[in-house]
């Protein structure tokens, strides 16, 4: 996940017998992400397309690592609220990716 080009940060996690993958910044297309991850990695090491989360940073402990009780926490909230993150946040992402385009190509050609 780190490898793609907008990733600028990317930590993966088993939560609940279940890969959870969290990249920086919020914007990043996750269904891009998910698909060169799945080319560059085996089925079992790529988190599936709705258990990715995006966040503008990191939460950081005191001295400056990822607090990954805090990535626990945001799975947590997700699973209560599941239609809120998981594949309709992802789905709104490639939305707000693909017509975030449109709008920049309209706007080229004026």
């Amino acid at each position: 996940m780190q490898k793609y080009p907008s990733v600028h940060n990317a930590v993966v996690l088993l939560i609940k017998n279940a890969l959870w993958g969290f990249v920086t910044p919020a914007n990043v297309p996750i269904p891009a992400v998910h698909a060169a991850t799945a080319c560059s990695l085996p089925s079992y090491a790529v988190p599936a397309l709705d258990h990715f989360v995006t966040l503008r940073e990191f939460p950081l402990t005191w001295n400056g690592k990822v607090d990954k009780h805090e990535l626990y926490a945001i799975v947590e909230h997700t699973s209560k609220d599941k239609a809120a993150v998981t594949a309709g946040a992802c789905e709104a992402d490639m939305l707000n990716h693909v017509y975030g385009e449109r709008n920049f190509l309209r706007h080229q050609k004026l």
